[in-house]
């Protein structure tokens, strides 16, 4: 429980994170395509992780899988170094460019009031013969003219100088940490921020929950069916499939003595009571003895040679098989996702129907659960419905956090959001 609580904070940080440079790097560029983006890359991992992690812990072993996933997270960090990196050489790259902006502007102005000195002076010794007793007041006039052109550049330079000073000041109290200034930028988020978020937490609290429960929620409904409570073993306190099964076997039958079905998404029936002790320290199990008065699906544990090999091996490998097939089938919604997001989030950039787009989302998902809670069908349609809700409802709402807020503001409001 602990580590889980130490990897919401490291994970919805992240999110947080990715989002804000997200929206500074792609400021009134492509915001919904840079989001789809990086929504896809994010939604692929999901599934990598749906397919890998299983089948990882069914051939190694549980723990394994875990340190697997440690080494997944490492690989997260030595990115995070080079984006830190990428983001000062930015940073320096875009202070260059506006004192080059700012010397050219300079260079520009000096050669055009050069230029214009000389025009003047050439049509003045050209024009003496002619100028008469009006001499005096076209120099009084260029000389108004140049007077005003230097005040405009004296005044440009002074902007320009000032422009500088807010920018360093901006940065120097960016520098400064000030853990209330977060409370402050909240109270002055509008009305459209808030009901942003009001959105997310009922379409993300139908999705993500549910995503959170899903595999053992198809385990039960689809992959891993308990049997008929009518089923019994021929031997109810032996094992049923391994080396310490009966050797003549020990199918399970109905009632009226008939041999009970068996599928590929039906749960073998176990032993109804199980009592045996370790004679060899070298067998492989955890434990020394197993005794279960009431066995149930609870108390058998997979991982352990005992159950996996030697006593209930036919139950074990059943399991593996759902618990892999599960962990497929739940990965289709971020599979549309991943697929499908640099795409809408080009739409969205392109077209608009921000808020269109925005509603079809939980509309679809009424209709994903209530197929789920109302038919025993294949979960494969709802789960489609509910990617293809994800995507629209993701390829609108990130990129429009960024409008409602002001620019110095997007990293809390990408934090109270999330």
């Amino acid at each position: 429980l602990l580590g889980r609580v130490f990897y919401g904070f490291g994970g919805e940080s992240i999110t947080v994170a990715t989002s804000t440079l997200t929206s500074i790097w792609f400021q009134g560029k492509e915001l919904a395509l840079a989001f789809g983006i990086n929504l896809a890359v994010s939604r692929m991992g999901s599934v990598l992780n749906n397919w890998i992690s299983p089948s990882i812990a069914n051939s190694v072993s549980t723990p394994f899988a875990i340190w697997f996933g440690v080494g997944m997270n490492f690989v997260s960090v030595m990115s995070i170094c080079i984006i830190i990196h990428l983001t000062a050489i930015g940073e320096k790259q875009c202070s260059e460019d506006c004192v080059s902006q700012q010397n050219g502007i300079e260079s520009l102005t000096a050669a055009l009031l050069e230029d214009y000195e000389g025009d003047q002076n050439t049509h003045m010794g050209g024009s003496d013969l002619n100028l008469g007793d009006g001499l005096h007041s076209q120099e009084a006039d260029i000389q108004s003219t140049l007077e005003g052109m230097n005040q405009r550049t004296n005044n440009h330079q002074t902007e320009q100088g000032q422009q500088e000073e807010e920018i360093l000041v901006e940065l120097e109290a960016e520098s400064r940490i000030n853990p209330f200034q977060c409370i402050h930028d909240i109270k002055s988020f509008s009305i459209m921020f808030w009901i942003l978020s009001l959105s997310c937490v009922f379409v993300y609290g139908s999705i993500l929950p549910f995503n959170n429960i899903a595999s053992g929620l198809l385990l039960e409904r689809n992959y891993f069916i308990s049997p008929p409570s009518s089923c019994t073993l021929a031997f109810p306190d032996q094992c049923t499939s391994g080396s310490l099964a009966p050797t003549e076997g020990n199918p399970s039958k109905d009632k009226k003595g008939n041999v009970c079905p068996v599928r590929d998404n039906l749960q073998p029936v176990l032993p109804q009571s199980i009592n045996i002790a370790s004679t060899e320290n070298e067998n492989g199990w955890d434990h020394d003895s197993y005794e279960f008065d009431h066995l149930t699906t609870d108390n058998v544990d997979c991982g352990d040679k005992f159950w996996n090999t030697d006593c209930t091996k036919d139950y074990c490998d059943a399991q593996r098989r759902a618990t892999e097939t599960s962990g497929r089938i739940m990965s289709i919604p971020y599979i549309l996702s991943a697929i499908l997001s640099p795409f809408f989030g080009h739409i969205v950039d392109k077209v608009g129907f921000r808020a269109l787009i925005a509603c079809l989302a939980p509309v679809l998902l009424i209709f994903v659960h209530l197929s789920l809670a109302l038919t025993d069908s294949s979960p494969v349609i709802p789960l489609l419905g509910q990617g293809l809700a994800y995507t629209f409802y993701a390829a609108v709402i990130w990129p429009s956090v960024p409008l409602t807020v002001d620019e110095g503001s997007t990293g809390t409001a990408f934090g109270a959001i999330t």
